[in-house]
């Protein structure tokens, strides 16, 4: 087993210092591409698959020791997928993602790996490829590792006894939020161009919003999340981390089912909610960068407007399929005894929570769901902060027991879960950053089935971008 790592162990301390000295965080001319450009240079024969790779180790190498966002690092395996990409593009395949080296969270099969899923669970190796991995590898994408993530994806900040805790790119002594933040600091930190997530109620859209970066949660289904026929009882959607609004779209049209014929016309209605749906306050940071992207919104020509909220009673429709996820997942362990306290009374919850309840939160779905889409009035989108308050101090959740580190993950996540109970799509954008330059993201909420409002405004938005300040990035 990998020990944790430690930020103040003396090689990470030497990396550090070598950061200040030479410019080390600076992405070099291949990890700073996006995974657009670097499709686009592989299918132009510009750049081999295997330089993109070779790039993405050293960084791994060097800048990896501090932030302690991978949690398996296939050097080896992702040389020789990236040499069949090339063989693959000399022989005229069409490849979307042609050598765009990529990571996948930890709790995706990736065949010849051990799905730990945050845990210390003594897990055999994978023969297979979850469906979201195998369709990126049919699309022409490098994986090159797996990404940390806390045990059974259940907390909004990504760190465990076991692994050790996992830093924000933008300031090491703040999370980079959970339970997707291993996938978001190695796409933040260039690490690797695009990286896959899961999302139960914040996992990809909070990681992106401590990063600075796009997280996108698609609509509920949209990526299959085979070989399970759904997660945490519909709760969980796949999507992707990305350090634009293109790649993000290119993931979603290259992995996604069903996409509907994509059209807009003229502005559109942008409907902006800053009460949150539990009694818990938001930030003034956190509302002023919603209130400066309702802003930007505005004079890109949208007519934005400020609506009451009528979020209705949420927490018996969402906490059921929480905590009976958690037994689920759990019991798919081969020693379900090898996580933390936490996780074994989260688990446990679960698995003692009479029927009846997990019952009644999936019959009310539909009612909330209508309720919920009452909200949107007119409006084509919700405008949100994606979370409460700016990232954590990092390590400040795995203090906590786990009923009050539910509490304070809820409290942080408030304006996030609901959408996981619609399973309507939703994306956490760049919005700014707090006094200490650490990013806070907004949230825009669509109706169902129409990420491309989403990836729109999304796209607009990045023309005129906050200011950008940043520390290892």
């Amino acid at each position: 087993m990998t020990p944790p790592r430690r930020l103040s162990s003396p090689r990470t301390i030497c990396i550090l210092l070598r950061m200040k000295l030479s410019g080390v965080a600076c992405p070099d001319a291949l990890t700073g591409l996006s995974a657009v450009a670097q499709a686009r240079a592989v299918r132009a024969r510009e750049v081999r698959p295997r330089e993109l790779v070779e790039a993405s180790l050293r960084r791994i190498d060097e800048i990896d020791p501090l932030l302690n966002c991978m949690r398996v690092v296939r050097a080896d395996a992702a040389l020789a997928e990236a040499d069949a990409v090339e063989a693959r593009v000399r022989a005229g395949e069409e490849l979307p993602l042609a050598g765009v080296v990529t990571a996948v969270k930890e709790n995706a099969a990736l065949a010849g790996e051990r799905l730990q899923s945050g845990t210390a669970s003594p897990e055999p190796r994978g023969t297979h490829d979850a469906e979201v991995v195998r369709r990126l590898r049919a699309a022409g994408a490098v994986v090159i590792g797996t990404t940390a993530m806390p045990e059974l994806a259940l907390w909004a900040a990504t760190e465990s006894p076991t692994w050790g805790i996992t830093r924000n790119p933008h300031a090491l002594d703040r999370t980079p939020g959970g339970s997707s933040g291993g996938s978001a600091v190695a796409v933040a930190a260039h690490l690797v161009a695009l990286a896959q997530g899961d999302d139960g109620g914040a996992s990809i859209r909070v990681p992106a919003a401590c990063c600075g970066l796009v997280g996108l949660k698609p609509q509920r289904g949209r990526i299959p999340t085979t070989p399970h026929p759904e997660r945490w009882f519909g709760l969980t959607h796949l999507g992707f981390l990305a350090r634009d609004a293109a790649d993000a779209a290119l993931a979603l049209h290259t992995i996604g089912d069903d996409l509907p014929a994509f059209s807009l016309a003229g502005p559109l209605r942008v409907a902006m909610v800053l009460k949150p749906p539990l009694p818990v306050p938001v930030s003034a940071e956190a509302a002023q960068v919603t209130r400066a992207t309702a802003d930007r919104l505005a004079n890109l020509g949208h007519r934005v407007y400020e609506v009451a909220a009528n979020w209705g009673l949420l927490g018996p429709a969402i906490l059921p399929r929480y905590l009976a996820g958690a037994a689920q997942e759990r019991s798919w362990l081969a020693d379900p005894n090898a996580v933390d306290r936490r996780t074994r009374s989260v688990a446990t919850w679960g698995a003692r929570m009479p029927a009846r309840l997990l019952r009644h939160a999936l019959e009310s779905e539909a009612r909330h769901r209508a309720r919920l889409l009452e909200m949107f009035g007119d409006a084509d989108v919700l405008l949100t902060p994606t979370t409460t308050k700016p990232a954590p101090p990092a390590g400040e959740l795995l203090k906590r027991g786990a009923v009050r580190a539910l509490v304070n993950m809820s409290a942080f996540i408030a304006f996030t879960a609901p959408w996981n109970l619609t399973g309507q799509p939703a994306i956490s954008v760049p919005a700014g950053h707090d006094h200490t330059g650490v990013p806070l993201g907004a949230q825009l909420v669509a109706r169902p089935g129409r990420e491309d409002v989403l990836l729109y405004l999304a796209t607009q938005l990045e023309v005129n971008k906050p200011p950008k300040r940043t520390h290892l990035t």
